[in-house]
């Protein structure tokens, strides 16, 4: 059956390739976009837990019982440079009425929302190991009929060759990491960068270090073991698959770490671990993303 969806032509803009659900336009929107001081802003890369975070930000901010409730996801945390169809995530942000608003983009720091500098909005920035990402882009680009049309074989080689160059939706995953994490580290009092792997490992210490950035009533033990259940994969998973009322749009994956090594050519992990340590420069960082 054919998709009732006009797919969006793709586009470079400012040296970075989209090909997904957005335009030029609602690219440069976003960027201008005026909203409220109160405004919380998730940044990622895709495929690095975005909606897994979104759901675990809601928890805290909103309360763990809104999780309970049957709300339509795009309007609660909008993706503001999404533009499919007339439905757009600015239009979304717009019908917000919870406050503070929440709203993700996938954004590299050039082309971002400019009040969260001249604001100086609470940023966070969500960041995952490459070879986890690359993979569960390749999946989401097999799976996606926004996306399928872009590969260029069904073999993960000729996809992991382009991640490497860059060539894929949103850019660069390198220039991506290494431009945010450098803004983060120079305005530490309005930005946080949390790494998708410490919140599979250590959930609460990280859920912690998120409640004192957002400055939000200190969590307690059960609390934060409800918010764990409430957000857990499978819990998610299910909540997907029975409201989900779009073909190919389901963003929650399997959520493991490390999965790359089974899937990865012979090679390919050594060219990844190559192109981080030569973007990073002996940053200790390095060691999350190797």
């Amino acid at each position: 059956m054919q998709s009732k969806f006009k797919t969006p032509d793709p586009f470079t803009l400012e040296g970075v390739n989209f090909e997904g659900p957005s335009t030029i336009q609602s690219v440069l929107a976003t960027r201008d976009f005026q909203g409220n001081p109160s405004d919380i802003h998730l940044s990622t890369y895709p495929r690095s837990g975005t909606t897994w975070t979104s759901k675990i930000l809601i928890g805290m901010v909103y309360g763990a019982d809104f999780l309970q409730n049957d709300f339509v996801f795009a309007e609660v945390f909008p993706y503001l440079e999404f533009d499919l169809n007339g439905i757009t995530g600015l239009k979304n942000a717009e019908k917000v009425t919870k406050s503070p608003r929440m709203f993700k983009s996938h954004l590299p720091l050039h082309l971002a929302n400019r009040e969260i500098f001249s604001m100086s909005k609470k940023s966070i920035i969500l960041v995952r190991n490459p070879k986890d990402v690359a993979l569960s882009f390749f999946e989401f680009y097999r799976k996606s009929f926004l996306l399928k049309r872009y590969l260029k074989s069904p073999d993960i080689s000729d996809f992991l060759d382009s991640f490497l160059e860059g060539k894929v939706n949103y850019g660069s995953w390198w220039n991506w990491t290494c431009n945010w994490i450098q803004h983060c580290r120079s305005h530490r009092d309005t930005n946080l960068i949390i790494h998708y792997e410490d919140l599979q490992t250590n959930f609460e210490e990280t859920v912690r270090s998120l409640n004192s950035f957002l400055q939000l009533p200190q969590m307690s033990d059960s609390m934060i073991d409800s918010l764990k259940e409430l957000t857990s994969f499978s819990k998610m998973k299910e909540k997907t698959d029975i409201n989900k009322n779009t073909r190919d749009m389901s963003e929650v994956n399997i959520g493991e770490t490390r999965r790359w090594a089974s899937f990865f050519p012979d090679g390919y992990a050594e060219k990844f671990d190559e192109k981080t340590i030569k973007a990073f420069e002996g940053d200790q960082i390095i060691e999350k993303f190797i």
